[in-house]
């Protein structure tokens, strides 16, 4: 098996935490020398993952976690016997000490392949199971994220992530979005959203004028949020439109310097404002069943949760206990 390097970090935390081991130099090699080749065995597995209608990211990653265990053993996956998955997935685990998350990616990419693409029995890949993380959201005040948005300048920056804000969009969902997705009469977008579904989301009147606002500064022919030229000068202002949307990084940059700007401390990244719009719509008295059709959960429960994070109804619960409280006095 392939040995790996330990990261020399030392950990902050009181918990001691697993360290997660990168993988070696020549595993590395292996993978991009498979990426760049193509077998009839690979195409068959894209091509049931399609099938299948996993979506383009799913199949990205499915890809990706198939191409690395292959390049681990160096041979064919017909050819990795059941002891060898079970090494590997306890290698995963054990040593690299991956996610749930990262662990569920690379199960489903065994058992799709082995049970639909080879049709071969892997045991082992019937028997191990992940949980998913579920970690706690971190969810700014409705003062903190005006103080944060506030510190970004650019129009295009800002307006996008008050979009994502005021309509509880998803990230790739707001900076992909079209001149026609905006029904300006009806006050709607229309969203293209997780799992090729199409949504209508109520666009705030005033979120509506920033966007014609936002389109006038550079009058792209098809998208609200087109990326900058990247080539200019130390100094120069950020100019031009190219024919795709900003980066996502660019992005998630953009907004972590306005939050430290702001004088924030906490950790946020782009989804936080989409919890945030779901906290504060509750806070504000919207209807539950309204919130989760706007964010495009599926079920109720998923949207249930950002109850427990809502500032008035954890005060209007302290409430409640200060009155028992009290009775036991009288």
């Amino acid at each position: 098996m392939n040995k790996s390097t330990v990261p020399s970090r030392s950990s902050k935390s009181k918990s001691k935490k697993s360290k997660r081991i990168v993988i070696s130099p020549e595993h590395a090699e292996r993978i991009a020398r498979m990426r760049k080749g193509s077998t009839k065995l690979r195409r068959r597995f894209i091509e049931d993952m399609a099938l299948h209608k996993f979506s383009s990211s799913t199949q990205e990653r499915y890809l990706s976690a198939a191409l690395h265990f292959c390049a681990y053993y160096w041979k064919s996956p017909v050819d990795i016997s059941d002891d060898e998955i079970r090494a590997y997935l306890n290698y995963q685990t054990k040593e690299r000490h991956l996610s749930n998350g990262s662990m569920g990616i690379i199960h489903g990419s065994l058992l799709f392949l082995y049970d639909k693409t080879l049709r071969q029995e892997r045991p082992t890949l019937n028997i191990f199971r992940t949980k998913k993380d579920s970690p706690e959201k971190v969810i700014l005040s409705q003062a903190e994220v005006r103080a944060a948005l506030r510190c970004v300048r650019d129009i295009r920056y800002r307006t996008v992530l008050e979009l994502i804000y005021c309509c509880g969009l998803r990230e790739t969902e707001a900076l992909n979005l079209k001149l026609g997705d905006v029904d300006y009469r009806r006050g709607l977008l229309s969203i293209f959203g997780k799992g090729g579904k199409r949504r209508q989301v109520p666009l705030p009147e005033r979120m509506a004028q920033k966007l014609q606002a936002l389109w006038e500064s550079h009058r792209h022919p098809e998208l609200f949020f087109p990326a900058y030229h990247s080539h200019r000068r130390p100094g120069e202002p950020r100019s031009g439109v190219l024919d795709r949307p900003i980066h996502s990084q660019t992005l998630l940059n953009v907004l972590q310097r306005a939050v430290t700007e702001s004088g924030c401390r906490k950790k946020i990244n782009i989804h936080t404002l989409r919890h945030c719009y779901c906290s504060h719509m509750l806070e504000e008295g919207a209807p539950m069943q309204a919130v989760k059709n706007n964010m495009g959960h599926r079920s109720l429960n998923t949207t249930s949760v950002y109850a427990h994070y809502t500032t008035k109804i954890k005060r209007a619960g302290a409430d409640a206990v200060e009155k028992l409280a009290n009775n036991l006095s009288r």
